[in-house]
């Protein structure tokens, strides 16, 4: 269960019924100044995808309305091996992580499976996949056992889980031989090899799903797509302050997502847009300071007690500082989805009190 909106804009949200509006089927058009971008950001597993897939179902959209694809512009033959590629790689891959988390499974089938999966290494399909790779593919995930090994898989992305999933449902299909790729099936390609994902939550609303971000260089090139009528929702996985990016440096993944942060606003790009922190998975959180894990691991200058009150309001505080404070929200999450009703409706009105703060100030300030 979330907490309540910690830190959020002045209160707008009675006015967002008049922001309601149908469903626009086209694919976002950055030039279109009256729709109001919202950019979910973050780094790996910060929970951008568990709240991205959160928001998706919470609007009822699935993937197949993520864009629109026109059938007369799309060659769907030609996305056949294509399709087939990704299928391969995203199903062998989650097998590869099934097997290196060390599961173990009382069904007798499910390893040798694996391992014959794992043992063929999928190139572009120019020839057929051999016969029996895609029978190991349809049997293994016929066992209940090994798709819940998938969906509790830590080192497997909400991305890449629901993308294995869906390769797996359609195995059946995608490995028959008179296989025409599917509208859904070219969207999820368009979503897999592009990076961003165009998700239209309402009419002149689009969440726009931007890759991880690890470098200060990636940062720079995301601001130059952010403009006065877009929206910043920031993931942060708090858990991460004792996670050192590498064994030759002190700096702590907590330490990267604050410092990428700070450039991310620092750019003039930024100056008026409306922040939303979301800070994710605080049960692990809370358990490590339990443990006697300090948050001084990531920031020596923390002077609080070793709880989770007075740590979680000094992480607020300093990612606050950040920014100025009139277009400063926040949340806390207790892990890294939307697990409850209220977590989405938490998320729903922080994103709706930052939109209705943008045409407050449009209407305040057109834009000529």
């Amino acid at each position: 269960m979330a907490s309540a909106v910690m830190r959020g804009l002045p209160g707008f949200s009675d006015g967002w019924q008049k922001l309601e509006g149908k469903y626009l089927p086209n694919k976002y058009d950055g030039r279109d100044n009256k729709s109001v971008k919202v950019f979910l950001l973050g780094e790996q597993d910060s929970g951008t995808d568990g709240i991205a897939k959160g928001l998706r179902e919470f609007y009822q959209f699935s993937s197949d309305k993520q864009m629109d694809l026109d059938d007369g512009e799309v060659d769907w033959q030609g996305y056949k091996q294509i399709v087939r590629q990704r299928a391969l790689e995203s199903m062998v891959f989650a097998v590869n992580q099934v097997l290196a988390d060390g599961c173990s499974f009382t069904n007798p089938q499910i390893v040798p499976d694996a391992v014959k999966i794992t043992s063929y290494k999928p190139r572009f399909v120019k020839r057929d996949v051999p016969k029996h790779i895609w029978s190991c593919l349809e049997r293994i995930w016929q066992k209940r056992e090994f798709q819940d090994a998938i969906a509790s898989n830590k080192m497997l992305s909400d991305r890449e889980i629901d993308s294995a999933r869906y390769y797996f449902l359609n195995v059946s299909r995608v490995s028959s031989g008179n296989f025409i790729p599917t509208r859904d099936d070219v969207s999820m390609c368009r979503k897999e090899l592009n990076g961003v994902v165009e998700t239209p939550l309402r009419k002149h609303m689009w969440m726009l799903e931007m890759p991880p971000m690890l470098s200060k260089s990636q940062v720079k090139q995301v601001a130059q797509f952010i403009t006065y009528n877009s929206v910043v929702v920031y993931c942060v996985d708090i858990s991460t302050f004792d996670q050192r990016l590498d064994d030759y440096t002190d700096t702590t993944r907590l330490m990267r997502s604050f410092e990428l942060f700070k450039t991310l606003n620092a750019s003039p790009c930024m100056r008026d847009v409306p922040v939303f922190v979301i800070l994710t998975n605080k049960d692990e959180f809370v358990q490590k300071l339990n443990d006697g894990k300090s948050l001084n691991l990531s920031f020596a200058e923390y002077k609080g007690t070793n709880d989770a009150i007075s740590a979680s309001n000094y992480l607020l505080n300093l990612f606050e500082s950040a920014v100025d404070k009139h277009r400063f929200s926040a949340l806390v999450l207790s892990c890294k989805r939307l697990d409850s009703y209220q977590d989405m409706k938490n998320v729903k009105h922080g994103i709706h009190d930052c939109v209705v703060d943008i045409r407050s100030r449009e209407a305040a300030f057109p834009v000529k």
